[in-house]
């Protein structure tokens, strides 16, 4: 089921502490029920009766007039003239109430914002973007004077208003998709500062509206398909003749750029001449120049080959110095050589004298040596045999003696001789 207003909202008016609202007729069970709440002067306090809550961004009053916006899922045995309080002292107030079915229960508000503007006579709600897409879109206005009428409200229908300060008017509009809403206006009569909200209802959509609300965006969109698909015939045949205009153009513009070409390749010419005759000149001091430099090149080669020439002479001096010094360096080697060899030789022969002396001085001790053991032998025999017992040596110790004081004698002169050699 769509959703549906109520009978009309009504306007109340009071002077005092708080206001009291009265339900449009009729009123049924799960009715929302919205209440638009107005004080004159600005900086007061709205304070709802149980079970009204306050709409998500729709209480103002930094300027005047204070106003706040509240809705209440109506029951039935509910009141039917809810008080709402304001602070601060009596002053004027004013209402507007209305009801609406066919609006979801569960979460009935689907997008809400409030703003207030300076003195004017075109009063402005701010856009919203609710996400139903047959939502019931309220554009709520309270004034801070009173005394004129409303008119011209940008989108939907006006609905009720107040006259009586602080004024008021309620306008509506029934939505057939989501999305961002715009900024909404209504004119008053008499210029004043005013607190305008913007309030989206969700709706409990079947699948029949739905199908019929796509049938109808659809029949919108074959629509504008056409007008389209007209409007691109009609540019093509613009699109064409502006072609025809741009060749036309290009042709033109190719005769010009032909002639600009064969101006650009004669003075190409002009200058190709020019340049061959600077390269002749250039290759002509280049010669020159290479003449001149193989000239150099002479001079120095000449002058390298009187160095080398000189190069060579040193060496060969040097060669000659170095074959002088090898020849006497021979000729000490074989000096030295000589004498060495002299050396050997005389040692040589000391050393055979000293190996003469020491053997003939071996051979005289063995032979002594050989007498005494001779003289003892004898001695032992001829006891041996004559059963003699031997009482006293044989041989006399003086006997004895001299060899081996010869001996030591011997030892002493060839010892001594070595040393003296």
């Amino acid at each position: 089921m769509a959703i549906a207003i109520r009978g009309t909202p009504t306007v109340g008016v009071d002077v005092g502490t708080g206001t009291a609202a009265v339900l449009p007729a009729g009123i049924a069970n799960n009715d929302l029920v919205i209440v638009l709440v107005a004080a004159q002067p600005s900086g007061r306090t709205i304070t709802p009766p149980t079970d009204y809550t306050q709409v998500p961004n729709c209480f103002k009053n930094t300027t005047q007039p204070t106003a706040g916006v509240y809705w209440h899922l109506w029951k039935t045995g509910d009141t039917t003239s809810p008080l709402f309080s304001i602070s601060g002292g009596s002053t004027n107030l004013s209402n507007l109430c209305g009801a609406y079915s066919g609006v979801n229960t569960s979460a009935p508000i689907d997008g809400s914002n409030g703003q207030q503007n300076t003195s004017t006579l075109t009063h402005t709600s701010p856009s919203i973007s609710p996400a139903g897409s047959a939502d019931e879109l309220l554009m709520l206005y309270a004034l801070s004077t009173g005394g004129t009428s409303w008119s011209t409200a940008s989108e939907g229908a006006i609905e009720a208003s107040g006259t009586t300060a602080p004024g008021e008017c309620w306008v509506d509009l029934l939505l057939s998709a989501p999305g961002a809403t715009g900024a909404q206006t209504v004119k008053s009569g008499g210029a004043g500062a005013d607190s305008c909200f913007q309030v989206a209802l969700l709706g409990n959509v079947t699948k029949s509206q739905t199908i019929s609300a796509t049938a109808g965006a659809t029949a919108s969109v074959v629509k504008g398909v056409g007008k389209i698909v007209a409007a691109s015939a009609a540019s093509s045949a613009s699109f064409a003749k502006t072609i025809a205009k741009t060749v036309a153009a290009s042709a033109a513009a190719t005769v010009t750029i032909t002639k600009a070409v064969s101006k650009t390749m004669s003075a190409s010419a002009a200058a190709g001449a020019s340049m061959t005759k600077q390269v002749g000149k250039t290759l002509a001091a280049s010669a020159a120049s290479a003449a001149s430099f193989l000239k150099t090149i002479g001079k120095t080669v000449s002058a390298s080959s009187a160095g080398a020439a000189s190069m060579v002479k040193a060496v060969s001096k040097t060669l000659a110095a170095s074959a002088a010094g090898v020849a006497s360096m021979t000729k000490g080697i074989t000096k030295t050589l000589a004498a060495t060899a002299g050396a050997t030789a005389a040692f040589t022969k000391q050393i055979g004298k000293t190996i003469a002396a020491v053997s003939g001085a071996l051979a005289y001790l063995l032979n002594v040596v050989t007498k005494l053991v001779h003289r003892v032998d004898i001695q032992l025999y001829a006891d041996v045999e004559g059963q003699a017992v031997l009482t006293a040596p044989v041989v006399p110790v003086a006997t004895i003696v001299e060899p081996v004081q010869a001996v030591a004698v011997l030892y002493a002169e060839v010892k001594s001789y070595g040393e003296v050699k």
